[in-house]
């Protein structure tokens, strides 16, 4: 099953594609890290025009459907394994790390898509004044708000061109 899971996640990162920044427009990142969660090569990034963190790559249409119908559940199972929290803890804490390096210390955060809560939790131990997370998943939502107590801080939301 675990080969299976890295096969399927084999060939989304296959048919990533390159993406604008989603607050200008432009296709100008500035490279924060290389890698995300579940080995996919997402291109963490800085746009140079307006200062957004974005992902540079990412998923559209049947991919994103296919990832986040097939995957994303099996991916973030509920509730997470104790090995896996320590993970996503020392995952979150990294990320913070390398955004706040290229970008300076951040006062204000927003999470799209912000799963278990993670990041978010990060962001609040280190200071982050304002922080809010759109996660549209459920259950995510829910270890987010009640067991990493982020409360009124992750809100329910679809994600889409909207968004």
């Amino acid at each position: 099953m675990a080969f299976s899971l890295l096969n399927q996640l084999r060939q989304i990162n296959r048919h990533l594609v390159e993406l604008p920044c989603p607050g200008c427009g432009q296709f100008d990142p500035q490279l924060i890290w290389r890698y995300d969660r579940y080995f996919l090569r997402v291109n963490l990034s800085v746009c140079r025009h307006c200062s957004l963190v974005y992902l540079a790559r990412g998923m559209k249409d049947d991919t994103q459907a296919r990832f986040y119908g097939q995957l994303y559940p099996r991916l973030m199972r509920q509730p997470p394994a104790s090995k896996a929290v320590w993970n996503y803890r020392l995952i979150a804490g990294y990320r913070f790390s390398e955004i706040s390096n290229v970008v300076g210390q951040c006062q204000s955060v927003l999470d799209i898509g912000a799963g278990l809560g993670f990041f978010l939790e990060a962001c609040r131990a280190h200071g982050c004044e304002h922080y809010m997370g759109l996660e549209p998943g459920g259950p995510q939502r829910d270890h987010a708000v009640q067991v990493l107590g982020l409360g009124e801080h992750v809100r329910p939301e679809e994600l889409d061109e909207q968004t």
